[in-house]
């Protein structure tokens, strides 16, 4: 049984190099993952369920805001958890393409950031609690924010995109207060 010799690789002429030719210094696999030589980036399978599964979790969630730390326990019900740096990621890469909302408020001083299915309607009004954070989310305030519109057109002020939070006492903070 031979052995076939390797062969060496023909030099390519740099300038008849283009996009149906990879580089000499790139892999088949870099070249047809870099940016720079394709349309669009195109996840690899691996990458592309764990994004399937971060939507399927925001979708189950019905609307409710997650933040990445209480994306990362649902998953955990179904496989190990990710790396909190790849769910990062994941989360980015998400936001980028338009399959989640990337949502940002101020909770205890620091900018939060929650994500949340793009099949719902954007929340316009939430409850925050003042002590443990726990929010509740308020769909139906069309009056409550034409009242703020109003009021923000009155005074010269412009409403922004992001929800109207209210800071308050949860029952079971406030219990906790009272003892």
């Amino acid at each position: 049984m031979e052995v076939p010799l390797a062969t060496a690789r023909a030099p390519v002429d740099p300038r008849i190099v283009g996009p149906a030719t990879p580089p000499p210094y790139l892999s088949k696999r870099s070249y047809a993952r870099h940016s720079a030589f394709t349309a669009r980036y195109a996840p690899s399978p691996r990458v592309q369920s764990r994004h399937d599964l971060i939507v399927r979790i925001l979708v189950d969630e019905n609307g409710a805001s997650l933040n990445a730390i209480e994306i990362n326990q649902r998953i955990a019900k179904y496989q190990p958890p990710f790396a909190m740096v790849a769910l990062y990621r994941d989360l980015k890469q998400l936001a980028a393409s338009g399959r989640v909302h990337h949502e940002w408020s101020l909770r205890n001083g620091r900018v939060s950031s929650a994500y949340r299915s793009i099949d719902h309607p954007v929340v316009k009004a939430r409850l925050v609690c003042k002590s443990c954070e726990k929010a509740v989310e308020l769909h139906n305030a069309d009056a409550l924010t034409r009242l703020v519109a109003q009021a923000c057109e009155k005074e010269g002020m412009v409403l922004s995109e992001a929800p109207v939070e209210f800071r308050v006492l949860c029952q079971r903070c406030q219990a906790a207060k009272d003892s």
